[in-house]
């Protein structure tokens, strides 16, 4: 479901919270990183495309050519001229055997010698809906909306946003009417409900986003049990407060979205509509973001790059937007050389992508249409 969608942000400075876009007149809206910032610095980096293989699967889980029970054959036209002897399969044929977890099946390709290569366990993207990048991991763990629930909970509408409380291991995924709740460790779905018993004063439009801000981490403090959660449709924003454990949040203010988006922080900043999915980490990790900051008052020139917000773009970016100092967006990577999107089995192209939350260190990409 295509969707317009406009974002308006939320920054804790000090003491205070803002609800508002960051339009600062007085701040620099120059260059914003060093060269630092390039994306060839990303740790594992890799060009490679689409669903990939990664792991070799053992070959007594389909290890017939084509026509053998349980397995799947695609056939390719290159020419098999260059094969010695009778030819295994044509060069380019992708042949699918068994289910190997989640909603991956093992898949082996046949080589430009007429042989088939190593069995691999690969996402089926038309089957996958939830991804995961585990911390510190190089691979992308994808699985069905389902996780590892029944049905009873799980969303069935598209998902228009979705965010964690820091502690604890609860998320909440929002669609048009429902919330529904993650428990991040089981991976499963635990709770469902109608959105206006959540969020009372946010329900006459559909959402564009959220984010969730521990107000202990902003003020730069170990966690508490209050989170302030912002909502976001193309006209509006609502800011929340909501506690661990409880259903219903306390209102705290509503506004306009966004204003004159061409001053909207600089000259990195995403068209808001652009906008598919958003993560935030208080805690920054280095080798995703290889930014040393310039022009970011109050933080020095050259400091690392840690407190940020990541944003996946419909044109294929990922835009990075500084969070704890002068909320200026500060990079931009091509979304298939950014870090984690270059790990294999990694979500869809953001134009397919609903909503993200990051949790622990863990990285979570939600599809829209489910």
């Amino acid at each position: 479901m295509a969707r317009d969608r406009r974002w308006i942000w939320v920054v804790v400075f000090g003491a205070a919270s803002t609800a508002g876009c960051f339009i600062d007149a007085g701040s620099s809206s120059g260059d914003a990183t060093s060269a630092t910032s390039d994306a060839e610095e990303s740790v594992g980096a890799s060009t490679s495309s689409g669903a990939t293989a990664v792991t070799t699967a053992p070959g007594t889980s389909a290890t017939t050519s084509s026509g053998s029970s349980g397995s799947n054959l695609t056939s390719s036209t290159s020419s098999s001229d260059t094969c010695q002897g009778v030819p295994e399969c044509q060069p380019g044929a992708t042949q699918s055997g068994e289910a190997c977890g989640g909603c991956s099946v093992d898949q082996r390709v046949c080589g430009e010698d007429c042989t088939w290569g190593p069995w691999a366990c690969v996402a089926d993207e038309s089957a996958c809906a939830v991804w995961i990048l585990r911390d510190g991991a190089r691979e992308w763990d994808a699985r069905p909306i389902e996780l590892n629930g029944a049905a009873l909970n799980t969303p069935d509408d598209p998902i228009q946003a979705a965010f964690n409380l820091e502690l604890g291991s609860t998320a909440f995924v929002l669609t048009e009417k429902e919330y529904h709740g993650l428990d991040l460790e089981s991976l499963t779905w635990n709770a469902r409900g109608d959105r206006e018993d959540m969020f009372d004063q946010a329900t006459e439009q559909n959402l564009e986003g959220a984010v969730s801000i521990n107000t202990g981490q902003s003020l730069g403090e170990p966690p508490t049990s209050a989170e302030r959660i912002v909502l976001y449709s193309d006209e509006d924003y609502w800011v929340f407060l909501l506690e661990v454990n409880e259903l219903i949040a306390e209102f705290v203010e509503e506004g306009p979205c966004c204003g004159d988006t061409n001053d909207w922080l600089g000259p990195l900043a995403p068209d808001p509509a652009d906008m598919r999915a958003i993560w935030l980490d208080m805690i920054g990790n280095p080798a995703w973001n290889p930014i040393n900051l310039v022009n970011c008052p109050p933080l020095m020139d050259g400091t690392p790059l840690t407190s940020y917000a990541g944003y996946a773009v419909i044109d294929d970016t990922v835009r990075l937007r500084e969070y704890s100092g002068c909320g200026q967006f500060v990079g931009s990577f091509g979304y298939a050389e950014y870090a984690p999107f270059t790990y294999p089995n990694r979500p869809p192209a953001p134009e397919e992508l609903g909503a993200a939350l990051f949790h622990d260190g863990d990285l979570y990409v939600f599809k829209s249409d489910i």
